[in-house]
């Protein structure tokens, strides 16, 4: 019964970033699709990251990753899929 109501409660989180996607646009959307994760079970954090010149560089983030973009990833973040 509880991975019915988590696949429910992921289900409805997805269709809301989908809305999110189609409304608004410029700082305030980018501000709600990094919030709305945040309203899963065990996601403390969202970030939208780019290929930087050393590697993954965050351009902005909610929850832990918040001010990372100003301090830089921590050492344990690892796994970038870019090609180099």
């Amino acid at each position: 019964m509880l991975v019915l109501e988590e696949f429910r409660q992921g289900l409805v989180t997805l269709s809301a970033l989908s809305g999110d996607l189609h409304r608004g646009e410029g700082q305030d959307r980018l501000d709600a699709l990094l919030q709305r994760p945040l309203g899963l079970r065990g996601v403390r954090g969202a970030g939208l990251f780019r290929d930087g010149p050393r590697g993954p560089a965050l351009v902005r983030g909610s929850g832990i990753f918040e001010g990372w973009a100003e301090t830089g990833l921590p050492g344990r973040v690892t796994g970038w899929g870019g090609q180099r």
